[in-house]
């Protein structure tokens, strides 16, 4: 994955859920890889936590992958949380192509 990082932390004291942690250039680029990823962790697990840190740029097609996820999480019956720490511009750049910024 060129320039950036995903980081899968099981709860030690519940093996159910699971914490992503994304940084970097979360762009399309990215986002078959991190799918990839993420699929083979999240069928195991009843609780999803997905963070942002210390973003460089994200785009739409990575907003994308993350609202699948959620949407197919939550179809079936699994909670779950995105904390998206991202920068303004970036913000911006959601509020204009119509997404929701504070999911």
């Amino acid at each position: 994955m060129k320039n950036a990082e995903i980081n899968f932390i099981n709860d030690p004291d519940n093996q159910d859920k699971l914490h992503i942690i994304f940084s970097g250039e979360l762009t399309i680029s990215n986002t078959p890889d991190f799918k990839e990823l993420i699929m083979q962790r999240v069928n195991s697990t009843k609780a999803l936590t997905i963070t942002t840190r210390e973003v460089e740029s994200i785009d739409l097609s990575f907003y994308q992958l993350l609202l699948s996820i959620k949407k197919t999480l939550q179809e079936q019956e699994k909670t779950v949380n995105l904390n998206l720490s991202l920068p303004a511009e970036e913000k911006e750049l959601m509020m204009q192509a119509g997404f929701e910024t504070n999911l």
